[in-house]
């Protein structure tokens, strides 16, 4: 039961992704790409930090599980817009010639901060016995993110809107018919239901 548990708990990230992608997704073409990359930037980092500072279910009762899926969904919310987000940007801000090579860093990027993470968490298991692993050791990697989540403001504070979308905003678009757009909708919404 608490092996379903711990598994339950990783995956309600998961379902909260696609509801992030399409409310940051909406806000971005509207708002703009930065200004949502921020904020999912920050909603990441506060709820990871969180994470590590959890009480544990001695100190705080039930109260501990249901903290950590709500965290957990948050995490999720702000993954989903993360993702669409950080790839947009990188195409749109791309040369013509070089736009899938440079969306292709967001895949990579994930797959990179999986390895790191990973390994972070070794190395603080194979230099902590059982039961310091068990208390405090687990809560280190979540708390070290507060480091990559400063970086990653920063680096993104200083970068600029991306060229398409501020050509896009400027003009003026005359709204989509309503039989046009109900018939797109149905054609393509079943296309994002695997990948959830």
């Amino acid at each position: 039961m608490g092996t379903l548990a711990a598994f339950a708990t990783f995956g309600v990230g998961f379902l909260f992704r696609p509801l992030g992608g399409i409310i940051f997704g909406h806000f971005g073409d509207r708002l703009g790409r930065k200004r949502m990359l921020m904020m999912t930037v920050w909603m990441m980092g506060i709820a990871t930090a969180c994470i590590g500072l959890l009480p544990s279910f001695n100190q705080i009762g039930w109260w501990a599980p249901v903290l950590l899926v709500l965290l957990r969904a948050i995490q999720g919310f702000a993954v989903g817009g993360e993702w669409g987000g950080a790839a947009l940007l990188a195409v749109e801000s791309a040369p013509k010639n070089r736009k899938a090579f440079y969306s292709s860093g967001v895949q990579i990027g994930y797959g990179v901060g999986l390895l790191l993470a990973t390994g972070l968490v070794s190395l603080i298991s194979a230099n902590t016995s059982d039961e310091q692993f068990l208390s405090w050791g687990w809560r280190l990697p979540f708390l070290f993110s507060v480091v990559l989540v400063l970086a990653a403001l920063w680096i993104r504070n200083g970068m600029s809107e991306s060229a398409e979308l501020s050509i896009s905003s400027s003009r003026k678009r005359c709204p989509p018919r309503r039989k046009s757009a109900c018939r797109s909708s149905k054609r393509y919404s079943a296309i994002p239901a695997p990948f959830c």
